[in-house]
């Protein structure tokens, strides 16, 4: 019997084929140990290009502590690609990360349809990126709680009625992000 899901972000996507990002390894432990569980990882329709585009930018990148070779890139894209993941794309995923985004004032859609595809499968989320657990989380829109890799955040605790994503209630916090 496969163990629950897990929804990644393509933050942790990136860290499992980059070496030189900061917490590669914790990322890639992560993924032995989802491999090694049977766990699926499942990710919103847009995440292969998302990963392939962080990895294009890292070869383009002039900062000696970004840049990767071209050779390195395309290793790390086909290793990429190699990587056992399910695409969802439920009904009303768009319009329910949409609202999501829009009622939370996160900085783009794309962050939000990991959340809002986590909260519609009811599978747990990782991702590594702070202020967008931070900006959700002060909405009461998510539950944070740091998991293995430091600076990971998983999401998908369950939240208010006001907060879920596609529910009713559409209030809006006057805080900045």
């Amino acid at each position: 019997m496969n163990a629950a899901a897990l929804a990644v972000d393509a933050s942790v996507a990136v860290k499992w084929v980059v070496p030189a990002e900061i917490f590669s390894e914790q990322a890639r432990a992560l993924l032995r140990d989802c491999l090694a569980a049977r766990q699926p990882i499942v990710v919103p329709p847009h995440f292969a290009g998302e990963v392939s585009n962080a990895i294009y930018q890292r070869l383009r990148s002039n900062d000696p502590t970004k840049h990767i070779e071209r050779g390195e890139a395309e290793e790390a894209l086909a290793n990429f690609l190699g990587t056992p993941f399910e695409v969802c794309a439920p009904d009303g995923l768009a319009q329910r990360a949409f609202a999501f985004a829009a009622d939370h004032a996160l900085p783009t859609v794309y962050d939000s349809l990991y959340v809002t595809l986590a909260h519609i499968l009811g599978v747990e989320f990782v991702d590594c990126r702070r202020p967008i657990a931070r900006r959700a989380g002060r909405r009461g829109a998510v539950g944070a709680l740091h998991r293995r890799l430091p600076g990971v955040t998983r999401r998908g605790e369950p939240v208010a009625t006001s907060a879920v994503p596609g529910s009713n209630s559409r209030r809006r916090s006057s805080a900045r992000p």
